[in-house]
């Protein structure tokens, strides 16, 4: 419980009180979640050095509540801690606690245990979605309502939905989410925020309710959306929810920067229209794990003649913040703390950034492997036999693989593989060889195999590369979705839920000096010593694609196509003795057998486009 004085934020046209007395608000989103619990000091500390008065966040329901009434407040997830630690370094809290979040997400922060029932209908009102949305709520709520500021905490506002406007047209559903909210204690103003378009506003806000707009920090874009929103709610101040600095990228596609100097006019220019401005992001983070979601085609960057669909996130999520996914302030950061305190009066300050080490630890060997194939059950948490695969959500799991394995009947002649259906990558091993690699959405040679008289066993490997996290595929599931063809339909299998959040039982061996593995699914393993509390990037050039744990943590998904080549690696999960490295690669040539850790990023280039 905080103990501070009780306070209640007023919005007018003529600005924002607190506790009676003038408020200034200038606030920026930090991602709890996204940084590990070490290093929020920090992040804060720019953002009240930068001269905000709040920190916005997002709450992500997915990673909060992993099985329907299992839920987890702990370590990087532990919400109280981190108001109570905004609240002593004097930082407001805009929380943005709504079901959805978006925020580049896996299923945009939804639980994916919701798509088990596959005629559930999310973000509106479907009874059995507000179920699960109120039984969270319930247990949310207890959370973060003892630190509203009429609690004497930190929180001032909170968001009813995100984003609304460019999802959906069900107001009652808003309004049911705003009792929810009023019935478990929230007192504080509500909020809502959307795009600049007419449509966005309409549906996405409520009579009664401050509403901000998103756009991109770029001068050309100010002035329509303050002057729809304006138009929308004249009875307000401007909120600018999400001022976007910088943008996400995919794999395979480069990674952009919004200039500084753009982005420090465009904030000046909201600044002196009167509007309060949120920075999306203030400081970037890591989606470490398999967090980070996917996106349809037409809303990413494509190129003439591309007709791919589907592309995932980066585990990185720095998107050229002002802070940069390590906790380093950008010159962006420093142009724009120079218009805000030219827009307070506070006198210039020399650019100088806090001193922030890294460290290179180099030629760590790998000298352990373990196969996959050869451990499915040790790498798996259930085995299920089923007539047809099953999808990951059928098997109640979240991200990771599936392992989908079938006996061919012998037939000794050649047979193309087909699937009727599978999202999002396959690798595809016939008695233990590497056939071919399956991405969704792309042109594909066909995979055709030669079935040996005595017949065959075929593995799929089935990656989740990220549930959908906007647009009309937001119920999208995972896995092989439908019947898989080799020689007529295989109907008899078994399906391994392979979500990889423990990898204790895995069977290592010595890795042989001149062991050259054919492209298999590997996990390789090395120790190393290190300086404690030290940041570094683990080096990903040689390796194929998977993901990488440091001391069983899971950091995240690497993937050669760029343009991310390095995984950001907190000094917060270093020893100093018996570090342990594990990488799992599903394209692994047994070239490298060493790892480099690095001290600094590499998250530049234009991707080799090449899934």
């Amino acid at each position: 419980m905080v103990a501070g004085k009780k306070q209640i934020l007023e919005i007018s046209e003529q600005g924002l009180k607190l506790g009676g007395e003038k408020f200034y608000l200038a606030s920026g989103d930090v991602h709890y979640f996204r940084i590990m619990p070490e290093d929020w000091e920090r992040r804060l500390f720019l953002a009240r050095d930068f001269g905000l008065t709040a920190i916005q966040t997002y709450v992500p329901w997915h990673l909060h509540e992993p099985h329907p009434g299992t839920f987890d407040f702990s370590g990087r997830l532990d919400l109280k801690r981190f108001l109570e630690l905004a609240d002593r370094m004097g930082l407001k809290v805009m929380l943005r606690p709504a079901p959805y979040i978006c925020s580049e997400c896996d299923f945009g922060g939804l639980p994916s245990w919701l798509l088990k029932n596959k005629d559930i209908h999310v973000r509106c009102m479907d009874k059995e979605y507000m179920a699960a949305v109120e039984k969270y709520y319930e247990r949310l709520t207890k959370e973060f309502v003892p630190m509203l500021s009429t609690n004497g905490g930190p929180i001032i506002a909170v968001a009813i939905e995100n984003e609304y406007g460019s999802s959906g047209d069900d107001k009652e559903y808003l309004w049911e989410l705003t009792k929810i909210l009023v019935r478990n204690g929230v007192d504080v103003p509500l909020y809502t925020t959307d795009g600049e378009l007419n449509i966005h506003l309409t549906n996405g806000t409520l009579p009664g309710c401050w509403a901000g707009v998103n756009f991109r920090a770029m001068p050309q874009f100010c002035k329509n959306a303050l002057d729809k929103l304006k138009k929308f709610k004249p009875e307000f101040p401007l909120f600018v929810g999400e001022f976007w600095s910088g943008r996400s990228a995919h794999w395979g596609y480069g990674f952009h920067h919004l200039d500084p100097v753009e982005t420090a006019k465009a904030y000046k220019y909201c600044l002196e229209r009167g509007a309060y401005v949120n920075f999306y992001m203030f400081s970037g983070g890591t989606n470490f794990g398999f967090t980070s979601g996917g996106i349809m085609g037409g809303q990413f960057e494509k190129k003439p003649g591309d007709e791919r669909k589907f592309a995932t996130h980066l585990t990185s999520y720095d998107v050229d913040a002002l802070v940069s996914e390590d906790g380093t302030p950008k010159e962006k950061y420093f142009l724009c703390r120079d218009v805000l305190d030219e827009y307070r009066n506070k006198p210039k300050r020399p650019h100088i950034a806090p001193n922030h080490p890294t460290q290179s630890i180099l030629g760590i060997s790998l000298n352990q492997i373990a196969f996959l194939l050869e451990n499915k059950e040790e790498a798996s948490v259930k085995c299920v036999e089923s007539v047809g695969p099953y999808s990951m959500e059928d098997l109640d799991q979240n991200f990771g693989y599936v392992l989908y394995s079938a006996e061919v009947p012998g037939s000794d002649a050649d047979a193309l593989l087909r699937f009727e259906s599978m999202n999002d990558r396959a690798n595809i091993y016939m008695d233990g060889k590497y056939i071919t690699t399956y991405m969704r959405d792309r042109k594909m040679n066909d995979a055709v195999v030669h079935i040996p008289k005595e017949g065959a066993k075929l593995d799929i490997l089935v990656e989740n590369l990220g549930r959908h996290q906007i647009g009309i595929c937001l119920r999208e599931r995972k896995g092989i979705l439908g019947e898989v063809a080799l020689v007529g339909n295989l109907y008899h299998w078994t399906n391994w839920s392979m979500p990889l959040e423990n990898l204790d039982r895995l069977r290592y061996r010595e890795l042989q000096k001149d062991e050259k593995p054919d492209c298999l699914p590997v996990f390789l393993k090395g120790t190393f010593q290190a300086q404690p509390g030290i940041d570094t990037y683990v080096d990903m050039h040689g390796f194929g694609h998977g993901n990488v744990w440091i001391n069983g943590f899971n950091l995240g998904r690497y993937w050669n196509i760029g343009p991310q080549m390095t995984l950001y690696l907190p000094g917060s999960l270093l020893k100093e003795k018996d570090n342990v490295i594990e990488i799992l690669d599903t394209e692994y040539t047994g070239e490298k057998k060493h790892i480099d850790l690095i001290d600094h990023s590499i998250l530049e280039g234009d991707g080799k486009e090449d899934f």
